[in-house]
């Protein structure tokens, strides 16, 4: 089998990942039949690579094309990536899945199928960015033509003006003749952009097939998406998302120039909202009050000064959470803690500035993975009895004024991974074999300093 490779790395690994799928005999032959009639016109790795591609489920086979729309040697957010499938309704989840969660899967298997190259980050253990290896995009071309899928981009920096369009640079494209030249346009991602009076082309509300939009702009970002086949995005500044009542994902960073009073007013209508994120950084050192009346929330991340008390009422059905720079000086796990479906939680950089935290008895009785990162001023963290019965994953990064572990933490069973970063060089000794901590961790069976 190896000479059909041609001493060609990628070529090996692709046909060992066919040949581990299916130990028999039959289909060992039958694969070896399929390249051999290939060995004498020098096509063989074409051949494998192609059995490989023909091998993949059909909705992987989709994603994998897909990604002849980008230019070649281009490295590709796997987030955006994620969102696109999704609005070509490649990628499909249901109840307590999210839009990355299941991107990250697909790209996943891909990548076990030697079919795309991308690495878990190290901090977050998720794939991030993406790219094909050069015989992989020729095979991808090759087969987007050959099945007539949506086609490659022939500007070296922009998606294909058919389905999407991306610009690094506000000056190398003319957005709005390209959006009047595109009206059957489902997908609509522009950066680095400047439009005149901070106000978005009329152009965009007449793309009555758009399902994504995403724009960065200066002074603000706007990131929208519908997947309801009978509704479509007509947003073009922030006041138009009082409109949007089918919305269901919605990305804003905002560089100041408006209060979160508008803003709560501008998104406070869309009922039918599932993922949120806010970056606001308008505050100029004071903390807001922000309205989230969201029953369908699932997903929330906010990079925002915000008032964390009681009478914030956070979704009751969020299953995932991330707070940061919101320079909360009040513990936020009793708040926190009685969301009784949260699964993720992150509090991220300056999300906390307080120097006590404490875990309840009874509180997040279906976390599965908590991360603290850059809690700069944390000092004590108390775990009680009964706290966070199923945690499974826990991630403490940055915070270097901790000076020991919970001793709650040794009666979480469930625990099953421990990562400790940049928390100083004394750790290693204190978890280490004999060390003051050890006793909380000797239990659980991934410990990582």
């Amino acid at each position: 089998m190896i000479k059909h490779c041609q001493r060609l790395p990628l070529a090996i690994r692709v046909l060992g990942g066919l040949l581990t799928e299916n130990y028999t005999v039959h289909y060992w032959k039958q694969v070896s039949e399929n390249i051999g009639p290939h060995l004498h016109d020098n096509n063989s790795l074409n051949s494998i690579l192609s059995l490989r591609f023909e091998e993949l489920p059909g909705y992987l086979k989709h994603c994998f094309l897909y990604f002849a729309h980008f230019p070649e040697d281009y490295e590709i957010d796997i987030e955006n990536l994620s969102y696109y499938w999704a609005a070509d309704g490649i990628l499909r989840y249901s109840d307590g899945e999210t839009i990355q969660d299941v991107g990250e899967s697909y790209i996943d298997e891909l990548v076990r199928r030697s079919m795309v190259i991308s690495e878990r980050d190290n901090a977050t253990s998720r794939f991030e960015k993406c790219c094909l290896h050069d015989l992989m995009r020729e095979l991808c071309m090759s087969k987007a033509k050959e099945e007539n899928f949506l086609s490659p981009s022939a500007h070296p920096q922009s998606l294909s003006v058919s389905q999407r369009f991306l610009t690094h640079d506000p000056y190398t494209l003319d957005v709005e003749r390209e959006i009047n030249n595109s009206k059957l346009l489902r997908i609509l991602h522009v950066y680095k952009a400047e439009f005149e009076g901070r106000k978005l082309p009329n152009s965009i509300g007449k793309l009555i097939h758009l399902r994504y939009l995403n724009i960065e702009a200066a002074g603000f970002h706007i990131r929208a998406q519908c997947l309801d086949g009978d509704d479509r995005i007509e947003c073009c500044n922030l006041e138009d998302l009082r409109g949007m009542a089918r919305l269901k994902t919605l990305v804003i960073a905002l560089r100041g120039g408006i209060s979160l009073e508008n803003l709560s007013a501008s998104i406070g209508g869309l009922g039918r909202l599932e993922n949120l994120t806010v970056d606001y950084y308008g505050a100029k050192g004071r903390q807001e009050w922000i309205i989230l009346d969201f029953n369908n929330l699932r997903e929330l991340s906010l990079s925002i000064k915000i008032m964390l008390s009681a009478q914030l009422q956070f979704p009751s059905r969020i299953t995932r959470l991330s707070l940061e720079f919101c320079s909360l000086v009040e513990d936020p796990m009793p708040v926190l803690e009685k969301l009784s479906q949260l699964k993720f939680v992150t509090l991220g950089s300056h999300s906390f500035l307080g120097r006590r935290m404490v875990c309840s008895a009874g509180g997040f009785p279906q976390l599965h993975k908590l991360e603290l990162f850059g809690l700069v001023e944390l000092e004590e963290w108390i775990i009680e009895e009964g706290s966070m019965p199923v945690l499974h994953t826990l991630q403490i990064d940055g915070c270097k004024k901790l000076n020991k572990l919970p001793d709650g933490l040794q009666l979480i069973t469930s625990l099953k991974k421990l990562t400790l970063r940049v928390m100083g060089n004394q750790w290693n000794e204190r978890l280490s074999e004999g060390g003051e901590d050890y006793y909380k961790v000797q239990h659980i069976p991934s410990v990582s300093v």
